[in-house]
């Protein structure tokens, strides 16, 4: 079967429930029924790598602007989760959405530890398993 992309910026569509869609950003936490309704590409993904799946990375040429950066964001994984439900409750969101994100906030991590680092270098280079590209792309993490 062919895949066939489109892209549908329309607001007011509805869901074709015979159709597949990949859903991004924050059109994910206005309507319960996307939110409950799908399958998460993280989750896929970890699943499929055995390792956790990362999605955001800080990175630089310059050794000193990461180490800067750590040391500012250092607290932010507690100040996040410590003020989540004062966070939340200043959103505009469904209940239902606010208990889901409440109840996950928990599952999200601000650390490069070991196990993320095998699972970045991992998905990185898939490409690399999958032919699409001749060489191994090695990854120095500091």
């Amino acid at each position: 079967m062919d895949v066939e992309v489109e892209l549908d910026t329309n607001e007011d569509a509805s869901l074709d429930p015979d159709k597949n869609y990949l859903i991004v950003g924050n059109e994910n936490y206005f309507d319960p029924d996307k939110l409950f309704n799908k399958v998460s590409f993280a989750d896929l993904l970890a699943e499929l790598l055995n390792f956790p799946y990362v999605n955001f990375v800080v990175a630089s040429k310059s050794e000193e602007a990461i180490k800067q950066f750590n040391e500012n964001y250092a607290e932010v994984d507690s100040l996040i989760e410590d003020n989540a439900d004062d966070y939340l409750t200043r959103l505009s969101l469904d209940p239902v959405v606010k208990g889901f994100l409440a109840e996950n906030i928990n599952t999200i991590y601000y650390d490069m530890t070991t196990n993320e680092e095998m699972g970045l270098t991992e998905l990185i280079r898939l490409p690399f398993y999958h032919g699409m590209i001749k060489d191994i792309i090695e990854v120095k993490f500091i």
